[in-house]
């Protein structure tokens, strides 16, 4: 019962939040190495979030950055050596007079993947699985853990992130976008009122990278063309193993 009372008063104050008052400000900084589909997949979902997202290139910020002032939260997307530099030397000076908690995601550094500072090392974490592991119920989640967080709600009562499975089949149709077996896709794609049978089959290998960080526009291409054409699409990303 207690925590029915908690997430019933954090939805509470998310639902005051967005009809009363202005929304918390999320502002990413990231490199023009990091491509904008998953930052204008974030904007989307925000509109039903207490939180507002802006994201901008470093490289294109002018002389002014007094935006960096207005936020309550920052991420920090720096996947590379170079990135990291480059962020860093860009906007120091106003990273480090912020008062916001701020998260800084390195995916490509194996040493030292995340760094954080104006906030706890378990909630930077915490926030970090939901960015690294993508999809749209991560993405919402972690909106929601956001603003909790900086409303000093129960974040116990938001979602835990999902990662991707470690091998599956993608498809833009499902629900939740991947499957972890054949048996499991083939039989979601059948229940839509075809068979498969009969089909060319039609498979593809991508990387979990471009599903997690919304750049599917050419997967979706490629499996619209094929069933379009009476084929078969089996879009998948491997594990170790075989995904079969």
């Amino acid at each position: 019962m207690r925590k029915i009372i908690n997430l019933f008063l954090c939805c509470l104050f998310f639902l005051t939040n967005n009809a009363f008052a202005e929304k918390y400000n999320l502002i990413i900084l990231t490199t023009e190495f990091v491509a904008e589909s998953k930052f204008k997949k974030l904007v989307e979902v925000a509109k039903e979030s207490p939180v507002q997202v802006d994201y901008r290139y470093v490289e294109n910020l002018d002389a002014e950055k007094e935006f960096l002032t207005r936020a309550d939260f920052v991420i920090l997307d720096a996947p590379r050596s170079e990135d990291q530099t480059k962020v860093d030397s860009l906007v120091h000076v106003e990273l480090a007079a912020a008062r916001a908690p701020i998260i800084q995601i390195n995916r490509f550094d194996m040493v030292q993947p995340l760094q954080y500072r104006n906030i706890s090392a378990e909630h930077a974490h915490a926030l970090h699985k939901y960015y690294v592991s993508g999809m749209d119920n991560n993405r919402k989640n972690m909106l929601e853990y956001i603003g909790c967080y900086l409303s000093g709600g129960n974040v116990d009562q938001v979602e835990k992130p999902r990662p991707l499975p470690e091998k599956g089949i993608y498809h833009p149709a499902a629900q939740d976008g991947v499957f972890t077996s054949l048996e499991e896709y083939l039989v979601w794609w059948e229940s839509r009122g075809e068979s498969w049978q009969g089909r060319p089959v039609i498979a593809m290998e991508t990387t979990s990278s471009y599903i997690s960080d919304a750049q599917t526009a050419h997967l979706d291409a490629v499996i619209q063309a094929i069933e379009d054409n009476q084929g078969l699409p089996v879009v998948f990303y491997p594990g170790v193993g075989s995904i079969t």
